[in-house]
Order: C-alpha cells, then structure tokens, then sequence
C-alpha cells in the first residue's frame, strides 16, 4: 500500500469534510469541521495535524492538540476513512503523533473513544491506553419548547450574562483555577478566542465574576458544543449553575442552533443533575485514555 502521513494543508479542506462525513455515516458520530476553525488551527495553531494520503485520496486525519495549560499535555484524535480500515492507515498516524509529541517534549497524552466503537478500543489499548474515566454525552433538542428555559429570572436581580473579551482575562483565569485547580497563562483567554468558532460567556453577579462557559459553535450541523462550565466555590448552591446553563441555551436558540451537546465526567453525579434539570439527556459514553509518553 503506497502511503503518505504529511501536514496538513490548506487544500485538503474539502477532502477532510468527505473523510468526515464517510466517518459520521459509518460510525453513527456528530464529528464536524468548520471552515473558520480549519484556517484558525491552520495558520495559528502549534498543534500536530495531519493527513495520509493513499494513490493522491486522503484516507486518514490525525491531531494532537495541546493543553493550553499544561504544554506537557496533549490530546489526540484520529480518524480513517470506513474503505481504508486494517490497511496501517490508523498505525502510520499514530505513530507520527507519537513522533510529534516526543518532539514538542508532551509527556502524557490523553483521547477519548466512545463504547461503541469496539475496533477503535482495541487499537488504543494496544498501544497502551489506559481508561482512566469515562464521560457521559448528553444532549438537548433546542427546536422543543423547554420551560425551564422560560424561567430565567435574575437571581435578586443582579445577574448579568455577557460575552468575553480579552480583557477578561484575569477573572477568566481565576475562575478556571478555582474550579478546576488548571493555572493558565495570562493570554489563555485572548489565545481561546482567536478560535472564529468558540465564544466564552461570563457570569456576574454584585459586580463579581462568579462563573463561565466556553461554547463551540457548530454551525455546519447546527449544534453547540459546551465545556468548562464553571461557577466558583463560594457561588455553589445557589442557582448560579443553572442560571448559567439557560442563559447559555437561549443564547444558542439565539444563533439557531437545533441541539446542544456536552460531556461530564461519570463520577461528576451533582453535574449529570443539573444537566438534566435543564433538559439534557445522555446518548452515550465515552471512554477517557491516557498514555504516558517515554
């Protein structure tokens, strides 16, 4: 089999969303590339990306993103085309993943799989993944008519729900900190937002900046994706969470969005509640991996 594992470049963009769209079909996933995220990554992102190429037809895509926070961890994806599996396409890939981090001095990678994709468990265990938790996907409907959505008053009347700017970047890093124990670079925030596709909203309330969520807009398949919903320690309890979730779901009804879309962690039983008191669901588990690199 004549194989090529090269960078990516900015013509294999249409290519990548056939190779996309074969994978959804065939293994029933929501993978989705934006065109203002491809020339984001492109032409500002450190991270790995690449491509295999076999006869001049992109078979496989592998990334390794890595942590903002921690540059000695990265995370890593990989995808072959359905026609192209059991051929080496996912082992060259993987291998010049390795090679990357090894060069960019990343000590521990991590991936997720999700329970129905047997093959792809397999090929992770075999390269000496570990399971080291699991997460719940969830899901909501946002062309339903929700009430808890309708009931969004302000907690004593002074909560204000905004969009962050850059300036926003100690109070970001404060938040992240303290609900995540993540210390983060001082332009974290202003490197995040670079990303056309992704927009962090801010939650104040008595003129304190008591929680945030970042929200990937999916727009080719109408979804948005949440992460890092966050509220400070002292803040939790009393409705913040919740609040921050409603604002952040009519904000996506807002742009049009059909669905929204999330991961907990499976041990995280207090956050899998709040999530389904706004309406989400799950539809699946995913399996979070580690390997470290030596």
């Amino acid at each position: 089999m004549c194989l090529k594992v090269k960078p990516i470049e900015k013509k294999d963009w249409q290519d990548i969303c056939l190779l996309i769209e074969a994978v959804n079909r065939s293994d029933h996933l929501d993978y989705s590339l934006t065109k203002e995220w491809f020339d984001y990554v492109l032409h500002h992102s450190e991270n790995g990306l690449f491509v295999a190429h076999c006869k001049e037809q992109l078979v496989g895509l592998a990334t390794c993103m890595v942590n903002t926070a921690d540059k000695g961890q990265g995370v890593i994806n990989l995808i072959v085309h359905p026609e192209n599996r059991k051929e080496g396409v996912g082992t060259a890939l993987y291998h010049r993943l390795i090679e990357y981090a090894t060069e960019t001095k990343i000590e521990k990678v991590f991936t997720y799989v999700n329970e129905a994709l047997v093959d792809a468990l397999k090929f992770v265990e075999k390269k000496d993944f570990t399971i080291i938790l699991y997460s719940w996907k969830m899901e909501m409907d946002l062309t339903d008519d929700h009430p808890v959505l309708s009931d969004h008053k302000n907690i004593d009347g002074e909560i204000i729900f905004r969009k962050a700017v850059p300036s926003d970047g100690n109070a970001y890093r404060h938040i992240i900190a303290d609900c995540f124990g993540d210390y983060i670079g001082d332009n974290a925030l202003e490197q995040l937002l670079r990303d056309p596709s992704v927009r962090v909203y801010l939650l104040k309330y008595k003129g304190d900046t008591v929680a945030s969520i970042t929200i990937q807009y999916k727009e080719n398949i109408a979804q948005g994706y949440l992460y890092d919903v966050a509220v400070i320690k002292k803040y939790r309890g009393r409705g913040f969470g919740k609040c921050l979730l409603q604002r952040s779901l009519l904000m996506l009804k807002k742009y049009q969005m059909k669905t929204a879309a999330l991961l907990v962690s499976g041990e995280n039983r207090e956050a899998l509640r709040l999530y389904e008191s706004v309406g989400f669901r799950e539809v699946g588990l995913d399996y979070v991996m580690e390997k470290k690199i030596t």
